[in-house]
């Protein structure tokens, strides 16, 4: 367990790994774009895009020794690159709709439509 990594670092080490497990978005983000299997604990990430090409487990001890014994017979099917946003013009259009001055405080994620 690292509590903090070089990005470099990390995605070497993640590129090297069997699996990723943990409640961060990278295990949507660099994981599944690497093609390395993802074990996503808990509800954090919940309504983010490709969720569903992860396997989902609660922050139980069963339930998460059951996914890492389940991780080698499961193949990560993913589009092998991920479409890359553009965000500057996102965030330029959610400015001017003044979109982002009304959305809840709480983090939810918005990335399907």
């Amino acid at each position: 367990i690292f509590p903090s990594l070089r990005f470099e670092y990390f995605i070497s080490l993640l590129k090297n790994a069997n699996f990723i497990i943990g409640n961060s978005s990278c295990i949507i983000k660099e994981a599944l774009y690497l093609n390395i299997n993802g074990i996503l604990v808990g509800s954090r990430q919940d309504g983010r895009t490709d969720i569903n090409k992860t396997i989902r487990v609660n922050a139980e001890e069963k339930d998460i020794l059951e996914a890492i014994l389940n991780t080698s017979k499961c193949t990560n099917i993913t589009n092998k690159r991920l479409e890359i946003l553009n965000s500057s013009e996102q965030f330029y259009r959610l400015l001017k709709n003044n979109i982002l001055f009304t959305i809840n405080k709480q983090k939810i994620f918005m990335d399907k439509k």
